[in-house]
């Protein structure tokens, strides 16, 4: 079976295909590496418990992920436990934001310092993460240029 019959065979559309082979850190892996890794970690997370539309949205979402480790994404995980959500938790966060993976648990924990800043507790930082989990991805000179602004237009 080649890549595109593998995904295919998934539930992905040859456009979903074309958009995950492509992707920069994807498009330097061999169709046969890709392949082991696609398998490999499609079936990780379907024991994770995620439903196959789930991880086909995660992988569209952000590609890359198919780039990662088993191992890795278990230490990911657990890293993550470890600043205080539970397993349910984490695997929601990942379910959000898949690109998570990406991120360094330091720069993660840089994050909740830096938004703890804006007057948030360690837990409210937390609480902010489960549900809207994309927080880890924002720049915070952006967003605090942003309070400043809604401050500015009258908003305390």
């Amino acid at each position: 079976m080649n890549l595109l019959e593998l995904f295919i065979s998934l539930g992905y559309t040859k456009e979903d295909y074309e958009k995950i082979r492509f992707y920069s850190t994807l498009i330097n892996l061999s169709d046969d590496t890709l392949s082991k890794k696609v398998v490999k970690n499609f079936k990780y997370w379907l024991g994770l418990g995620y439903s196959k539309e789930e991880v086909r949205k995660m992988t569209k979402l952000c590609p890359t992920i198919f780039a990662h480790s088993i191992k890795n994404m278990d230490k990911k995980m657990e890293d993550i436990i470890g600043l205080g959500y539970t397993k349910e938790d984490v695997l929601k966060i990942i379910k959000l934001f898949p690109n998570i993976y990406s991120h360094s648990i330091d720069s993660i924990k840089t994050k909740i310092e830096d938004i703890m800043k804006f007057g948030y507790s360690y837990e409210e930082v937390l609480k902010i993460g489960k549900k809207q989990p994309s927080i880890y991805g924002l720049d915070v000179d952006k967003m605090s240029k942003k309070i400043d602004d809604l401050v500015d237009y009258g908003y305390k």
